[in-house]
Order: C-alpha cells, then sequence, then structure tokens
C-alpha cells in the first residue's frame, strides 16, 4: 500500500468511505448527510490552502482504503469557508429533503461555528485533525489504518507544528481510549446544544514523534 495526498478528483471515494461509516453513530449533522453533499464537502475543502487529506491506497488498484483529514490553521480555514457558506448550503437541499430534522442541526452547527453558541462543536484555533476513515468492508487492515493515523500526524511534525487538536463525542467512547492510548490526552469536556456529551483532545508531537529517525 501507499500513502498520498486527495485530489479533487478523489472525492466520489472519499465520500463514498465517509457515507459508509457515518450511519455507524446516528448523531450530529454528518450523520443526516447525503452523498451529495459529501462530495461537495470535499470538493469545496480541497479547494481551499488550509486543508489536506491523506490517503492510504492499495497497491494493486490503486483505490483508497481509507484517509485522514485535517486543518492547518482553523481560524483561517473558517474565513475561506464563510466565503462559500453559499455552495455549501445549496448541497444540501437533498439531505434536507431527504431528513428535514437536518435543518435543525445545520443552526446549531452555524451558530457554534460563528461563534453565538455557548459551547463549541470543535476546535477554535490552530491545527485540528477532522476524519479519519476505513474502508467498512475491509475487515483484516486495522493495523494499517492506525498507521495511516499515525503518518497524517508525521506529516503535521515535519511540518514543524507541535501539537493537532480534535474532538470526539462520548458516544465513541472506545475512540476516544484509543486515542488515550497512542498519546492523545483529553483537555476538556462539554454538552454541545443538542445534547452531546463531546471530549476534546490533543496530541503533543513533539512528544510522540521525537524519536523518531529521519
Amino acid at each position: 500500500m501507499a500513502y498520498r495526498f486527495a485530489s479533487k478528483s478523489d472525492v466520489k471515494r472519499i465520500a463514498e468511505l465517509h457515507y459508509n461509516v457515518r450511519n455507524k453513530y446516528e448523531v450530529g449533522f454528518f450523520s443526516k448527510t447525503d452523498k451529495i453533499f459529501l462530495k461537495n464537502y470535499y470538493s469545496l475543502l480541497l479547494d481551499t490552502p488550509y486543508y489536506f487529506i491523506l490517503c492510504y491506497c492499495d497497491d494493486n488498484n490503486g483505490n483508497i482504503m481509507g484517509f485522514s483529514s485535517g486543518v492547518f490553521d482553523v481560524a483561517m480555514h473558517q474565513k475561506v469557508i464563510a466565503k462559500k457558506k453559499v455552495k455549501l448550503a445549496l448541497s444540501l437541499i437533498s439531505s434536507i429533503i431527504k431528513k428535514p430534522s437536518l435543518v435543525s442541526d445545520i443552526l446549531k452547527r452555524y451558530k457554534s461555528v460563528n461563534g453565538d453558541s455557548e459551547n463549541s462543536y470543535q476546535v477554535k484555533k490552530g491545527p485540528r485533525s477532522e476524519y479519519w476513515v476505513w474502508d467498512i468492508n475491509d475487515k483484516k487492515n486495522g493495523i494499517k489504518s492506525v498507521e495511516l493515523l499515525n503518518k497524517f500526524y508525521e506529516i503535521y511534525y515535519i511540518l514543524g507544528y507541535e501539537e493537532v487538536a480534535f474532538e470526539v463525542d462520548e458516544i465513541n467512547r472506545n475512540m476516544i481510549r484509543f486515542h488515550i492510548v497512542n498519546g492523545a490526552k483529553v483537555i476538556k469536556e462539554c454538552i454541545l446544544d443538542d445534547g452531546r456529551k463531546r471530549s476534546f483532545l490533543k496530541y503533543n508531537l513533539t512528544e510522540k514523534f521525537k524519536n523518531n529517525s529521519k
């Protein structure tokens, strides 16, 4: 298998991978979106300067087996996304038709991102990791998926970043435990406006990778 960065030509496969795992936890904004939105979402993000996706591809056919996505600077990234909010909103129409309850999630997310909510849904500044997704049909490469995640964080380290923060919902408790074992620390917990309990975690990249040979 080989690593590579995603391009806009990969959005169909990336959206498919994300869509296939999003139903595992039927809470939150992305659990209610469809493939049309996800394709538009990733296509838009890959066209911005502060965002990247690292892919893990099959050696035989080049098919993307998993990916990790993240942001180099949340505050700057949000400024870029704010200019594209109309396009994002239009891409949500089909999802709203299928699940009208999504409107409430959209409004809550908008308030949080714009600082109008008491509890933030996500990290507000600095580097942030976003999604870590592996092909739900591939049951044999759990170790490879972990290697992908750690390679993803190592890229931040190589580029000079000292830490990366992210969020995990309490319903995904096993994921929180994994990240703690993998070297992350919980920095705070909060209750979101929709009642979900969310943990904010952070990797100290210097501690994690300082002994790695270059």
